[in-house]
C-alpha cells in the first residue's frame, strides 16, 4: 500500500479518478452519481461539507478534525475499495488486488474509510497494517458522513463510543 500510495498523479486536478476524471465512490454517491474532480483535498472537503448542508452543524464537531488534519495533505493514489473479495492472496502473500474502478487520487485516509471488512477480524488486521493513516474514530466519523451526504440525518447514527459498544 506504501508503494501504491507513492504513485505520482498525471492529472491537472489533485483529487481524481485513476483516469483524471470523476471518482466512482459508492460510499459517498450512493451509486447515483461520480465524485467530481477537485482541486485538492481542501476542497474535497469543502464539497463534503455543502453535501451535509443543514447537517454540517451536527457533523462538524465528528469531522472537522479529521478535514483539519488532512488540508495540506497531499492526495494519494488509492484503490478506493478494499475487501476480502478483491484480495488475492498467494502462498500467505498478497499476490494481486483485483477492482479498480474506484482508484484515484483521494486523501491518505481514503483506503481506510473506504474499506468494507464486514465483521472480518483477520481482515481488520490487515488493513490496519497496510494503512499506517487509520484511525477508527476518523473512519466511523467519515463513514457516517458519508450516510449524510448520501441523505441521512445525523441522529440516526450512533455516537462512535455507542458503535463501538455495540
Amino acid at each position: 500500500m506504501a508503494d501504491m500510495h507513492k504513485i505520482p498523479n498525471p492529472h491537472k486536478y489533485g483529487v481524481c479518478s485513476s483516469a483524471g476524471g470523476e471518482l466512482d465512490a459508492p460510499l459517498y454517491t450512493g451509486n447515483h452519481f461520480d465524485l467530481p474532480t477537485f482541486e485538492d483535498i481542501g476542497s474535497f472537503h469543502a464539497w463534503l461539507r455543502d453535501r451535509m448542508g443543514r447537517h454540517w452543524p451536527v457533523m462538524q464537531p465528528r469531522v472537522q478534525s479529521i478535514f483539519t488534519n488532512f488540508e495540506g495533505a497531499q492526495p494519494v493514489f488509492s484503490h478506493g475499495g478494499l475487501s476480502p473479495d478483491n484480495i488475492m492472496i498467494c502462498d500467505g502473500r498478497l499476490s494481486v488486488l483485483i477492482d479498480w474502478e474506484t482508484a484515484g487520487w483521494m486523501p491518505p485516509y481514503w483506503d481506510y474509510v473506504c474499506a468494507r471488512w464486514d465483521h472480518s477480524e483477520v481482515f481488520v488486521s490487515v488493513i490496519r497494517l497496510a494503512v499506517p493513516e487509520h484511525n477508527d474514530r476518523d473512519r466511523y466519523n467519515m463513514r457516517v458522513s458519508a450516510g449524510v451526504c448520501r441523505g441521512g440525518g445525523p441522529k440516526k447514527f450512533l455516537s462512535f463510543e455507542e458503535a463501538v459498544e455495540d
